[in-house]
């Protein structure tokens, strides 16, 4: 398997929150509860904060999708449970840009009010407004690991199944106030 560790990069965005900017509210609005890359980064959003002696909320946490609209709809849920936190960490840049846009709609600034960061390092992350903070995949060379993974497979079969990572970046725009 050639992929990312989605523990240790989204571990990394949280602590970046709360280290460098003193959040002490962050909400974690995620992809499908039961996918496996969401899984792993909202167990890194739960322990970064229990690391941290933040209290861990239950409502603070929106499961869904990763469509763009799940940003919009999640929003809507923390507003009517009046949990607007100091951070909103996303599973993928279209949900968080969303989820900016919602906040815009209602006169709240990004960064000035509210910090929100996504994941994936979109092309579109790069040009919003504003620039949202984001994880870089690599993903030419995942593809490239994965292809080699596959044909050392094929010429030798009874090779066992491994794990490879690929390196990830925190990159620090604007939605962060970075």
């Amino acid at each position: 398997h050639a992929g990312l560790d989605n523990y240790a990069t989204m571990e990394q965005m949280v602590e970046h929150l709360i280290v460098a900017h003193s959040c002490k509210t962050l909400n974690y609005v995620g992809g499908p509860a039961d996918s496996q890359e969401n899984l792993l980064r909202r167990q890194a959003y739960e322990d970064v904060l229990q690391r941290y002696g933040i209290p861990l909320e239950n409502d603070r946490i929106w499961n869904e999708s990763y469509e763009v609209e799940s940003g919009v709809r999640a929003f809507i849920h923390f507003q009517e449970k009046h949990l607007l936190p100091d951070a909103f960490v996303c599973a993928n840049d279209f949900v968080a840009m969303d989820l900016v846009k919602a906040l815009n709609e209602l006169g709240y600034s990004v960064p000035d009010d509210i910090w929100v960061c996504g994941f994936d390092d979109s092309q579109e992350a790069s040009y919003f407004v504003p620039r949202l903070t984001s994880i870089h995949i690599h993903e030419q060379i995942m593809g490239y690991t994965a292809a080699n993974l596959l044909m050392t497979r094929i010429e030798e079969p009874s090779l066992n199944y491994r794990t490879v990572y690929t390196e990830t970046n925190l990159i620090l725009r604007e939605s962060t106030g970075d």
